[in-house]
């Protein structure tokens, strides 16, 4: 029993003497994750080195092909991990330290020449957005460090957009800090102190986006630089781009069009909803929802007048759900349609956005002459009414409205989708307002959601299982009584096989 215990308390401690490994005293660079405080990343020469306690504990994750001059972890749960080097430019992991891969395009990495990264720094607000300072080591008999330039990525480290180029005097900068409220715009600091502020100019962001030598990834990325620095006059230029065959360059560009509220853009975006899919229709969907306005919203409602599950219409869904309650009234017009169908889908997503305020339309909509919209109209109510904490006149008739139709409509789809609304809605003690001022309309404080007038009150999820196993006991009992006649005739022979029996 001893040797068993000992065996087992050994299994069980060796992780944790893995995780007990105390970086060298060369780890002296460091990077927090913005997101996470407990996850840090060191570096000693080329050894990567990885912490999830805040420093308590270390393990070695990687390697880098060069010595380390920086790092840094981009926002969000899954960083990205940069390393700046000595003399191979940036790598970036992503799988926590254990890989790396170079991210240099643009960064201004040659043949023969060592090119130093000596300060990276993140935007904590957005994830692609990394900064980075460069310089070359230079001479012969005595190697010098002589600053190169600033740099951008806004697409976490694959590529990279110039911010400003250094002059020789430019001091050793060792940190970088995105400045808060201005775009695209960093803070350099010196050892000794002294600090600068650099912002990209928009001029040479345009000129990179219209020349043809420049790669689509970094068009693509320029494109993108243009919308966050919320610069007007590169819409001519991004109308362009959106139509570019490759749609890396096609979907920055209309990012940046929803980014800048470009109205001009609603013609050109409206045609790429509905045409071939080069960009990504939800990237157009979202632009145009972005720009807003009577014209761009109308591109969007053309979409839901499709019966089908089309890849614009679940594009323009997406959207107009994102919008949240600014697509309502847009949509409860749609709800008025004579068209069933454009009922239907407009009905569909007041459903999905379960606006409070859509609470009134939906209970017209629930005496559509078209069943398929009553339906739609009965479960967006419920998904709506599930919302509202304390009801009031309206949400009281809108209920009682889903009660009538869970046992008088016509159509046993209206008749089931009214009744799971009701049992979605949770018991509630609310005296609702009274918009007439007289206290006879006034709702009881032991009001209960009509549909839940019994004595007993079931689950939501119950209650609907019981609608279900009820056609499932109807089944077994005609199942049993088709069987009754095969069981007399089995009974039969075995009687006359055993007549004693």
């Amino acid at each position: 029993i001893m040797a068993v215990g000992l065996l087992l308390a050994g299994v069980i401690a060796a992780p944790a003497l893995a995780e007990e490994l105390t970086p060298p005293a060369g780890a002296n660079i460091t990077a927090v994750s913005p997101a996470q405080p407990d996850l840090v990343i060191a570096a000693a020469g080329t050894t990567i080195y990885r912490s999830r306690d805040g420093g308590t504990t270390w393990q070695e994750t990687g390697q880098l092909a060069s010595p380390a001059r920086s790092l840094a972890m981009t926002a969000g749960d899954s960083p990205i991990l940069l390393a700046g080097t000595a003399t191979a430019g940036i790598y970036r992991s992503f799988d926590g330290g254990a890989t790396w891969q170079a991210g240099n395009e643009g960064l201004g990495v040659t043949p023969g020449a060592i090119l130093e990264v000596n300060a990276l720094g993140v935007d904590s607000q957005d994830s692609r957005i990394v900064y980075a300072a460069t310089g070359y080591r230079l001479g012969t008999s005595t190697v010098r460090f002589t600053p190169a330039a600033l740099l951008v990525s806004v697409d976490g480290g694959a590529s990279w957009l110039p911010l400003a180029t250094l002059p020789l005097n430019s001091p050793y900068f060792t940190s970088l800090a995105a400045v808060a409220g201005q775009p695209l715009t960093v803070e350099a600091i010196a050892d000794a102190g002294s600090s600068k502020t650099y912002t990209v100019d928009a001029t040479s962001l345009t000129a990179l986006l219209q020349s043809g030598d420049t790669s689509a990834t970094r068009q693509a990325a320029a494109a993108r630089a243009l919308g966050l620095l919320g610069d007007s006059n590169a819409i001519d230029t991004l109308l362009t781009a959106a139509q570019s065959s490759d749609p890396r360059l096609a979907n920055a560009a209309i990012e940046s069009l929803g980014l800048l509220h470009a109205e001009a853009a609603v013609p050109t975006l409206t045609s790429l909803l509905a045409g071939p899919e080069t960009a990504s229709l939800s990237t157009v969907a979202d632009a145009l929802a972005a720009i807003g306005g009577p014209e761009a919203l109308a591109a969007l409602h053309s979409a839901l007048a499709s019966a089908e599950m089309t890849p614009a219409r679940h594009a323009a869904m997406g959207a107009l759900e994102r919008l949240g309650s600014e697509a309502v009234p847009g949509l409860l017009d749609l709800a008025a349609s004579e068209s069933g169908v454009t009922q239907r889908n407009a009905v569909e997503m007041l459903g999905w956005i379960a606006d409070p305020s859509a609470v009134d339309g939906l209970a017209v909509a629930l005496e559509a002459s078209d069943p398929a919209v009553r339906a739609q109209a009965a479960w967006a109510l419920g998904e709506t009414l599930a919302t509202v904490d304390v009801p009031g006149a309206g949400e009281i008739a809108a209920q009682q409205a889903l009660a009538t139709a869970a046992t008088a409509d016509l159509s046993p789809d209206v008749r089931i989708h009214a009744t799971q609304a009701l049992s979605r809605l949770p018991q509630q003690a609310v005296v609702a307002a009274n918009p007439s001022g007289s206290d006879a309309a006034a709702v009881p404080a032991s009001y209960t959601p009509v549909g839940q007038q019994t004595g007993l009150h079931l689950p939501g999820w119950l209650t609907t299982a019981l609608l279900t196993l009820r056609w499932l006991i109807l089944g077994l009992v005609l199942a049993a009584i088709a069987g009754l006649p095969w069981l007399q005739n089995v009974r039969g022979q075995r009687r006359r096989k055993h007549p004693n029996g």
